[in-house]
Order: structure tokens, then sequence, then C-alpha cells
């Protein structure tokens, strides 16, 4: 229901009384255009509210502010002026002890190392965002970090570890039934055992059939949350009807 959320706090736009009231409206807007994959609406509201959190002097709206727009920059594929937003949003957070506000940002600086390469340090990030997700009640990004984790875990050789940490991830989605979060752990968990050549627990590959070149289904791929460079069509090569039976006659 993410356009009934912008309505909202547009209505509370409208409606609002000082300074922090604007603030706290023009971020919420951002994060719901955010969610839509509308990310040009999404940062004209960032730029919208940060003269309001300049004026309040406000680490914990500041601090939110640079993660956002750190996060549209990762979707646009801006990755150093990610990790340079990131950066300002933990140490807002830090500098006034907004626990909630400095996961987001460890989260946002791992993602900005996952971008580049740096599997060890994007790892560091996400433990440390995973712990303070439990200390402070963060489910749902416990869990997004969680798989995280997992995937640099991969990445560095150690596959049965992050594997293990996508597998509790997606057992505690499945538990809470948050569907976004759940599948950003199933794309995961799809990811992990592709890397790993392991499909017993994707399609079955031993059905018998024919493979014909060419013949393929595809089908539209929806994201958790969209970044550059995620594909948005999937194709899977398919089988025909099995022809040795006719072949043994």
């Amino acid at each position: 229901r993410t356009q009934e959320s912008i309505a909202a706090f547009e209505q509370a736009l409208a409606a609002a009384a000082d300074d922090d009231e604007r603030c706290r409206a023009w971020l919420g807007i951002a994060a719901g255009h955010r969610v839509t994959g509308d990310t040009q609406q999404a940062m004209r509201a960032v730029d919208a509210a940060e003269p309001y959190a300049a004026r309040l002097a406000s680490g914990v709206a500041l601090g939110r502010l640079h993660g956002l727009r750190g996060n549209l920059y990762f979707a646009q594929g801006r990755v150093d002026d990610c990790g340079a937003e990131h950066a300002r949003a933990l140490a807002q957070a830090q500098r006034v002890g907004d626990v909630e506000g400095e996961a987001l940002a460890l989260s946002g600086l791992g993602d900005h190392a996952y971008a580049e390469g740096r599997m060890r340090t994007g790892l560091r990030h996400f433990r440390d965002c995973v712990q303070l997700c439990r200390q402070a009640g963060l489910v749902r990004a416990g869990i997004v970090n969680g798989c995280m984790v997992g995937h640099c875990l991969n990445w560095i050789g150690e596959g049965d570890a992050g594997l293990a940490e996508i597998r509790a991830a997606l057992a505690l989605a499945t538990r809470i039934g948050v569907p976004q979060t759940e599948v950003m752990a199933l794309e995961s968990l799809a990811m992990a055992l592709s890397l790993r050549g392991d499909h017993e627990e994707g399609r079955d590959a031993n059905d018998p059939g024919t493979f014909i070149n060419g013949f393929h289904e595809t089908w539209s791929i929806h994201h958790a949350e969209q970044a550059f460079g995620f594909a948005t069509t999937g194709q899977t090569i398919t089988t025909r009807y099995e022809i040795q039976p006719l072949l043994d006659r």
C-alpha cells in the first residue's frame, strides 16, 4: 500500500505546522517513492527535506536523509556517491546515539563495499549491522542484512557458512510473514544455491524430456528492491515431450 503511504505523507506535508513536521513528511514521501522505484521523485523529496533538517540541526533527521540519498544513489549505480552519503549518515547516527540509524548506515556501507567487490569489508559492515539490529529489535533489517552476510561469505569461499546464514534469515522471514522480506531471503537462497551448482532445492533436473535449441520460457523478475543492473526478465530452457520411448519402438 505504498501509494496510500505517499498520499498520507503528502497530506501531512500540507498540514505541517513547523520545520520538524515538514522534514518528516518529505522524508516519508521520499521513502515511499524509493519503494516504488521512482528514484527521481524520491531524490526531489530528499532534497526538499534537507533545508528543514539543516535548520533543525537534527542528527537523526540528517542521518536518515543521507542514508536515503545513499540508497537512491546505489539504485542508480552511483557507487562512490552511495558510500559517501552512508558515511555521513553513520557519523550523524553515532553522534546522537541513533542505533537504528547507525544500523541502516552500516547496511548502506556494506552495500557500497559489496558493489565494489570488497567482500571482507562488506562482511564486516553487514555483521556489525546485524548485531545492532538484534540489540535494537530491528527484525526486518536484521533479516535482509543477514542474507548479505551470507552472500559475502559465499564470495570469500565460505559457502557452507554463507548458506547457513541465508537459511537462518529465510526461516525468520517466513516466521514473521512479511512478503517483501521473505522474497529477498528466497532470492538470496536461490542465488547461493545457483553459485554452488546445487539444484536439489530448485526445479527438478531429473524430469525426462527433450531439449530443443531456442525453446525456452520467459518471465518478469520482480525484486524486493530495485537497483542498477538488476535483471528484469528471466529465461530458462525447457523440455518438450520425451521422445526416447518413440525412438525405442
